[in-house]
């Protein structure tokens, strides 16, 4: 028992850790406000493979993926930072007088393009202790969804859209993984999330003037996670997983909104989207794996997030944020190679289909549009219980168009292209104890 009990301190002091390095700052760089970089390994393959249970990492998309943990306690820490190059350029304003008169010119003055983007860095963490040679306990960390953008020009046209942005979240799912035959892994397990949300843009057009801000908070809310992974025969293996939508009640305050001046308890509901995962593994000679991924994000559950509490003067209605995002897609192809004993090599390339296809569904804090992944990666096996991993990706986005109304002034337009690209850096290390 005094020896379990030392597993868990230690498995404990590298959550509350890598929960502090979480803190630092999260940048989405999947599609919508997701963060798909929660494994090194993975990012290695643009995520084929993703959910077929290579390594602990895999449970973030398929829980079964703990059932393949070694004797005793497993653990697994995965680093991240993304570089993000994200720039609004052209901006103008017009206003939507819905009248015959239809959409004119309005300058507010200002720079017509910014850079928005933000470093982000974020961590993740997994534990497995297999119980006996049918039943395993796991515990993943993550901060799943997330994003942070920063105007550098603060006085750019499109100010009363947005400012600076920032979600950040915290989730924890205890698992348990179940071999019931030969070949086939179950595992269920809970999803318990912390949410935080704060937006911020000018409170007038005029050059300099000072910002509203909306910080909202969920303590927590509940969800699920559930996944299966097959080996048919060896060399092959299959994985499904998922992730249900959680439903976050915030709750905070408004602070100086133009024509109110003061501080107003406000509140919001937003509901996270279920993610289905399904991924191969499959041995094309020996030392050498053809990896896959598909993977289904339910973005469309997100229709008109409203914030209550707050009737705005101009509009005479609550404030909303018109979201209603199409689903979106996921699609990679990779490969893994055995180098030697010791060093393992892979590559992978993937394209994803956000879930903001319309210039009307952009946002200025989440100028989202489809991307490709280009990503290499490899594992170096230190000794029996110890390796780590390396990998970077470059993303290349589509360039977009972002046309809508602000937050304060629905009618009041702006039109801005979009430029976009990252570059993410990747590593972990996973101890057997």
């Amino acid at each position: 028992m005094t020896g379990i009990s030392n597993h868990g301190r230690m498995a404990l002091g590298g959550v509350s850790a890598i929960m502090a390095i979480a803190l630092l700052s999260s940048t989405a760089s999947a599609g919508g406000f997701a963060v798909r970089e929660q494994s090194a390994s993975l990012l290695g393959s643009a995520f084929a493979g993703a959910a077929a249970g290579g390594d602990l990492s895999s449970a973030f998309w398929n829980p079964a993926a703990f059932g393949t943990a070694q004797s005793g306690l497993s653990t697994e820490s995965h680093g991240t930072v993304i570089i993000p190059t994200s720039e609004l350029s052209n901006g103008k304003t017009s206003l939507d007088t819905k009248t015959p008169l239809g959409v004119i010119p309005f300058n507010i003055g200002g720079a017509n393009s910014t850079e928005i983007d933000k470093l982000g860095v974020l961590s993740a963490s997994y534990s497995a202790y297999r119980i006996n040679d049918k039943l395993v306990l796991g515990l993943s960390v993550n901060s799943p969804f997330g994003l942070a953008t920063d105007p550098e020009n603060g006085n750019w046209i499109g100010r009363i859209h947005g400012r600076e942005a920032q979600m950040l979240t915290f989730n924890a799912a205890p698992t348990l993984a179940y071999e019931i035959m030969p070949g086939v892994q179950i595992a269920a397990g809970l999803q318990v999330e912390y949410m935080k949300l704060k937006l911020w843009f000018a409170s007038s057009p005029a050059p300099g003037a000072a910002s509203t801000s909306i910080k909202l908070t969920d303590d927590a809310s509940i969800g699920a996670t559930a996944g299966i992974l097959l080996t048919p025969r060896a060399g092959t293996r299959i994985g499904i997983g998922w992730r249900s939508s959680i439903s976050h009640s915030l709750e905070g305050d408004l602070n100086n909104f133009p024509a109110s001046k003061k501080v107003v308890n406000v509140s919001a509901d937003l509901d996270t989207p279920d993610i289905v995962t399904a991924s191969l593994s499959q041995t094309i000679m020996p030392g050498l794996r053809a990896l896959g991924t598909i993977e289904w994000t339910n973005w469309s559950n997100i229709g008109t997030i409203t914030v209550q509490g707050f009737t705005n003067p101009i509009t005479r209605k609550p404030l909303a944020i018109d979201a209603n995002w199409d689903d979106g897609w996921f699609f990679s192809g990779g490969l893994e190679y055995d180098y030697s004993p010791t060093v393992t090599v892979r590559g992978g390339v993937a394209y994803e289909i956000s879930p903001i296809q319309e210039p009307t569904q952009r946002l200025v804090q989440l100028p989202d549009s489809d991307r490709v992944w280009l990503s290499i990666g490899g594992t170096i096996h230190y000794s029996e219980s110890t390796s780590f991993d390396l990998a970077f990706s470059h993303i290349i986005f589509e360039d977009a168009h972002i046309h809508r109304g602000s937050l304060a002034s629905p009618n009041l337009l702006l039109d801005a292209d979009v430029s976009q690209n990252a570059n993410i850096l990747s590593a972990s290390v996973k101890t057997r104890w």
